[in-house]
C-alpha cells in the first residue's frame, strides 16, 4: 500500500518534469537581427541624388558579365520573426573588372528581382521591392568579385505563411538584361502560439476521452457509479503515467510537424493534421502502457487487481 502511494506521488513529479521540458521546447529561441546589407538601396519612396561621374563610369563598363553562381539565397524564418540576410559571391567572366563606384545607383549596376520584380508565394501572395522590410544590394569585394545580398525583416511586412521563390540578380537598371541571377527561397511559418494551442487541445481532448472510457470500463466491471469509477481511475498509477505519455506525444508532434516544417500554416490542412495527430497519439497510449506492463512482468497498469485501493 505504502509503495503504491509513493509510486503514485513520484509519478506526478514526473508529470511536472514533463511539463517543464515541454515549456522549454515549445517557444523557439530568439536570434539577433541580422545587420543590414552593405550599401543597401534607399528606402522605397525616397529619391536619391546621383553624381554625374557615377553614371559615366558605369555606363562605360556596361558589358560586364558574371559566371553562373552555384549557390542560392535561402532565408528560413523562425517564430521570433527577427530579420535575416544571406549573401552570394559573384565572379566576373574573362577577368572583367567591376567599377569602383556607381553600384546600387540608378543607371548603374543594381540588385534586382527577376521576372515581375516579385518573389511568388502561396496563392496570390508575393514579395517585392516595394516593401520596406526588404533590402537587396551589391558590394564590390575585389576587382573581379561582387557580393549579392538579400535581407528581409518580417517585422515590417504583413506576410502570409508559405514558401516564396524567385530570382535575385545583377542588372543595369530596372529593365535591362540580367548579368547574373541567383535562385531565392524564403519561407515563413505561422507563429508558435497557434501550433501550441492546437497541440494542447488535441492532447487534452484525447486525454479526456481516454479517462472517461477507462472510468466507464471500471464502472461496468465493479457495478459502481461513474463518479466513483472516475475517482478510482485517477487514483491509480496509470493516470499520471498516461499524462506523462500525453505530454511526450504532444512535444513530439510539435517538433516533427511544426518546428521541422519551414512554412507551416501555408496549407489549410496543416492545423487539422497537427490536431488530429496529437489526438490519435494520445488515444494510442493504452497500448504503450500495456507494453510497459508486459515488460515489467506483472498485472496491468490500467486494470489493477485492487482498483479501489487508495
Amino acid at each position: 500500500m505504502i509503495r503504491a502511494k509513493v509510486a503514485y506521488r513520484a509519478a506526478w513529479f514526473g508529470v511536472v518534469g514533463a511539463v517543464i521540458i515541454a515549456a522549454t521546447i515549445v517557444p523557439s529561441a530568439r536570434s539577433a537581427d541580422a545587420a543590414g546589407c552593405p550599401n543597401a538601396e534607399r528606402e522605397p519612396g525616397v529619391e536619391p541624388a546621383f553624381p554625374e561621374s557615377a553614371f559615366r563610369e558605369v555606363a562605360d563598363d556596361a558589358d560586364i558579365w558574371f559566371d553562373d553562381p552555384s549557390d542560392e539565397l535561402i532565408l528560413q524564418f523562425d517564430d521570433s520573426r527577427t530579420a535575416q540576410k544571406d549573401e552570394v559571391i559573384l565572379v566576373t567572366v574573362q577577368g572583367q573588372e567591376i567599377p569602383a563606384s556607381g553600384l546600387n545607383e540608378e543607371g548603374g549596376l543594381i540588385a534586382r528581382f527577376g521576372g515581375s520584380q516579385r518573389l511568388k508565394g502561396p496563392g496570390r501572395h508575393k514579395l517585392g521591392p516595394s516593401e520596406r522590410g526588404i533590402q537587396k544590394s551589391i558590394a564590390r569585394e575585389s576587382a573581379h568579385d561582387l557580393s549579392l545580398c538579400l535581407r528581409i525583416d518580417p517585422g515590417q511586412i504583413k506576410i502570409a505563411p508559405g514558401t516564396y521563390s524567385g530570382m535575385l540578380g545583377v542588372a543595369y537598371g530596372d529593365h535591362m538584361e540580367m548579368r547574373a541571377s541567383v535562385p531565392v527561397v524564403v519561407s515563413f511559418r505561422h507563429g508558435w502560439l497557434k501550433a501550441a494551442v492546437l497541440v494542447f487541445l488535441g492532447v487534452l481532448l484525447g486525454l479526456v476521452v481516454k479517462i472517461l472510457s477507462e472510468a466507464a470500463a471500471i464502472a461496468r466491471t465493479k457495478g459502481i457509479g461513474s463518479r466513483e469509477a472516475l475517482r478510482i481511475y485517477t487514483s491509480q498509477l496509470a493516470f499520471p503515467v498516461v499524462v506523462i505519455l500525453s505530454i511526450i506525444a504532444g512535444v513530439f508532434v510539435y517538433v516533427v510537424q511544426y518546428l521541422h516544417d519551414p512554412d507551416w500554416g501555408a496549407d489549410a490542412t496543416d492545423s487539422l493534421r497537427l490536431f488530429a495527430t496529437c489526438f490519435v497519439l494520445q488515444m494510442g497510449s493504452s497500448e504503450a502502457l500495456g507494453v510497459v506492463s508486459r515488460v515489467a512482468g506483472g498485472g496491468t497498469l490500467l486494470t489493477p487487481r485492487n482498483p479501489g485501493a487508495a
